[in-house]
C-alpha cells in the first residue's frame, strides 16, 4: 500500500520515462506499470554490456584476493555479486571456479 505522496512520485517518474519514448514503445506498458518496471525494461533493452567489460569483470574476479584485515563476509558478498552479474551476462561460474 503506497501513501498518496509515494503514488504521486511514482506517477511523475513513470510519466517522465514514458514521455521520453516512441509512442510504439509506450504502448507496450500497461496503465498499472510502475516507474521501476519501466526503468528495468529500458535498462535491460538498452544498457550496453560489451565483451570488453565482461572480460574485465572476469579478469578482476580471477585476480580478486581477500585483503589483509578484510572481513571474509564482505569479500564473499562481493564475489557472489560478481558471480551473479557474470551469470546474467552469459558467463556462469560454477562452485569450483568460485573457490579456485
Amino acid at each position: 500500500p503506497w501513501t498518496p505522496n509515494i503514488w504521486n512520485l511514482n506517477m511523475m517518474a513513470c510519466t517522465t520515462l514514458l514521455m521520453s519514448m516512441d509512442t510504439e514503445l509506450q504502448m507496450t506498458f500497461s496503465r498499472d506499470a510502475t516507474a521501476q518496471q519501466v526503468w528495468t525494461y529500458l535498462r535491460e533493452c538498452y544498457h550496453p554490456v560489451s565483451l570488453e567489460s565482461t572480460y574485465l569483470m572476469l579478469s578482476e574476479f580471477h585476480a580478486s584476493k581477500l585483503k589483509s584485515g578484510q572481513c571474509i563476509g564482505e569479500h564473499l558478498t562481493k564475489m557472489k555479486g560478481v558471480r551473479k552479474e557474470l551469470g546474467e551476462r552469459g558467463y556462469p561460474l560454477d562452485d569450483f571456479q568460485m573457490i579456485s
